[in-house]
């Protein structure tokens, strides 16, 4: 199964996005079972300060 990496930043008032504050690889049958995944994903302690989420392929494209 492909790749795919989840990770999620605080995006300051100016617009820059801060260092990935979650930052986490998991396998997916495909890019959609990939994008569901992140959706449902439970960001824990992070939750409340994270505001900027991304999520790549393998080749590092975002999805």
């Amino acid at each position: 199964m492909p790749l795919f990496r989840l990770r999620g930043a605080v995006r300051q008032d100016d617009s820059e996005i801060g260092m990935p504050k979650i930052d986490e690889t998991f396998e997916a049958a495909n890019s959609q079972e990939a994008m569901l995944f992140a959706r449902n994903r439970a960001f824990g302690e992070h939750e409340a300060v994270v505001n900027a989420i991304w999520l790549t392929d393998t080749e590092n494209n975002t999805l």
